[in-house]
């Protein structure tokens, strides 16, 4: 009997023990359970937290982008504001009462537009490249202002698309034995008119770029200044502590990565030369100021601005998108390529008694882009007159080409040439208003195609090219709009 009770108690005894750890056990469990859920709740709250920041981002985005819509509308000429209008931070409404901060800035012949909006905290900063909707009239092939001679054209030539010429209209011509072998003189139709109907270039936008560089009022910031030649390299560029540089001499790049090689927005200045080479990304948004600016190998850049005393070249197979400004020679040959939306100008240049000034494709270059040559003093037009636009046999230009001179056209045109007249050189005979060769094809010109601010009236504005969009820091002047 006694040994049955300690049986009993020692199998009791042994139950007690194993309650006790399962009560551990049960309370480390609840334990673990308690953190899990709280970790998933809080990770449901983060996740709750990062989705409503991301759709008050996305909201903050689409008011900068209606802000930068609402922009054009307003410099196409509407609520008492034009294509002068330049705001700085200025506030703009929206729909629902909100509103948004836009600055407007020349670049180059174009607009550059920032816009800034602020939804709960949120900040979106969208900037663009605006440019000019194409007048009616450059639906046209060709635009013929020299009214007094017909247009003859001679050779393969093709002309698709509608051209606008003098009284005496379109005809074929023979020239050193050779006469007109193409299918039609122009398919299309053929206006006739008394007066040249050739649209008057409003090249304000483009001289105050030009002139900006010339003076340099263009080269904004600090810059820092080097005496004698200069090789630029990376190793030169990461030592540098401002955002531009002044060259007392020449400057010769060389660069071969695909990672830019200046910073986005950098001011080179060279009082000699700038000769540009590689196979690298020089970089986006640069501004370039030379006596001579050169641009050679595979050299690459994006949006710049360009200006040379004398003669701005590119050549080789470099690649670029730039705007040129150039009194004298704006030449581009071999392979060199502009991509859109390019523009070159020169305003042409006055030596003694000539007017002078050229822009030059030659070889298989192409632009991507306008070509503008305009003399700035009509009457400066009648001195002995050596400015001229030419477009080479293998060149190809898509875009317009204006010019209030001289152009010979050998090569191929996918848009609108608008002259005052053409000019055919055939040793020794030189034949105005001739052309010979030469393909002109409006139909393939890309309707989203768009100008610089170069004619009046403007019938409106759209985005030539997103360029960024970030969540910036506001300055004072924003944070204080945004109740910051």
């Amino acid at each position: 009997m006694m040994e049955l009770r300690l049986r009993i108690k020692k199998t009791h005894d042994h139950f007690r023990r194993q309650q006790g750890s399962a009560l551990i056990l049960v309370i480390i469990i609840l334990l673990a359970m308690t953190i899990t859920i709280s970790l998933i709740q809080q990770g449901n709250w983060l996740n709750t937290k990062a989705i409503i920041q991301g759709n008050q981002r996305i909201q903050a985005f689409y008011l900068a982008e209606a802000a930068v819509y609402k922009t054009l509308w307003y410099l196409a000429g509407h609520e008492g504001k034009n294509a002068n209008w330049r705001p700085v931070n200025e506030e703009i409404r929206l729909m629902d009462d909100q509103t948004a901060l836009v600055t407007i800035t020349d670049w180059g012949g174009f607009l550059r537009i920032q816009a800034v909006a602020d939804w709960h905290g949120q900040h979106k900063k969208v900037c663009v490249i605006a440019g000019q909707v194409m007048p009616r009239i450059f639906q046209s092939a060709i635009i013929l202002g020299g009214e007094a001679y017909p247009l003859v054209v001679n050779g393969n030539n093709r002309i698709t698309g509608d051209v606008h010429v003098g009284e005496r209209g379109v005809e074929p011509g023979i020239i050193a034995t050779r006469g007109f072998t193409g299918d039609k003189l122009v398919d299309g139709e053929i206006y006739r008119h008394k007066e040249s109907v050739l649209p008057e270039l409003n090249s304000r936008q483009l001289d105050q770029a030009f002139q900006a560089l010339a003076s340099s009022d263009g080269l904004s910031g600090h810059m820092e200044r080097y005496q004698g030649d200069l090789m630029i390299d990376s190793v030169f560029i990461a030592g540098l502590q401002s955002p531009g540089l002044f060259v007392c001499g020449n400057v010769s790049i060389r660069h071969q990565s695909k990672t830019p090689l200046l910073p986005d927005g950098f001011t080179l200045r060279a009082t000699g030369s700038i000769n540009a080479g590689g196979q690298g990304n020089l970089g986006h948004g640069l501004i370039l100021k030379a006596t001579q600016v050169v641009f050679k190998d595979r050299i690459q850049a994006e949006d710049c601005q360009i200006y040379a005393d004398s003669s701005i070249i590119f050549k080789d197979a470099c690649h670029l998108s730039a705007q040129a400004f150039c009194a004298h020679v704006i030449r581009l040959q071999d392979e060199a390529v502009l991509r859109y939306p390019s523009v070159l100008y020169s305003p042409g240049s006055v030596e003694g008694n000539q007017l002078k000034g050229s822009i030059e494709l030659a070889d298989r270059a192409v632009v991507q882009g306008s070509i503008f040559f305009r003399v700035m003093d009509k009457k400066k037009r009648n001195m002995i007159n050596d400015v001229r636009i030419e477009i080479g046999g293998s060149a190809q230009v898509t875009g317009i080409i204006y010019s209030d001179s001289d152009t010979q056209m050998k090569g191929t045109v996918y848009g609108c040439v608008a002259v005052r007249k053409f000019y055919l050189f055939v040793p020794p005979t030189t034949c105005y208003n001739w052309m010979r060769d030469a393909t002109i094809d409006r139909t393939r010109l890309p309707e989203s195609f768009l100008l610089p601010l170069a004619f009046e009236p403007v019938n409106g504005f759209e985005i030539v090219k997103w360029e960024k969009i970030d969540t910036p820091e506001f300055d004072e002047q924003q944070r204080i709009a945004f109740g910051e």
